[in-house]
């Protein structure tokens, strides 16, 4: 049994997501009741500049946040930095300097109203 924003859970349900969001960044997405963590990672294959939409994947329902999420990205190797947007409708967006290359990373962790899906 756990407290959730929605009042008291007994469900233990744990599910997990991988898919490319764009540009060749993995999003891998675990959910635990209403708490959904997001890890990025992978290797930017294609341009990006400051406000790019993925189009390729988006957060799929169950995994979608209550507001607007924010996961802090840092370039591996570098002094870059960035941060995408994660919509509750699923959309990610890039904000950061332009790069056509980098191996980003980043953590996030939000509340979901989302049913899971089965």
């Amino acid at each position: 049994m756990r407290v959730t924003p929605n009042g008291i859970s007994t469900s233990s349900d744990k599910s997990y997501n991988s898919f490319q969001i764009g540009a060749g960044i993995t999003m891998n997405l675990e959910r635990r009741g209403d708490i959904v963590e997001a890890t990025l990672s992978g290797s930017i294959n294609s341009p990006l500049s400051s406000n790019t939409k993925f189009t390729v994947g988006t957060i799929p329902f169950g995994y979608r946040p209550n507001r607007t999420a924010y996961i802090m990205v840092h370039m591996t190797s570098s002094i870059n930095s960035a941060h995408i947007d994660v919509e509750p409708n699923g959309i990610c967006t890039w904000w950061g300097t332009s790069t056509h290359t980098g191996a980003p990373r980043g953590h996030q962790m939000w509340f979901t109203y989302d049913a899971l899906q089965k």
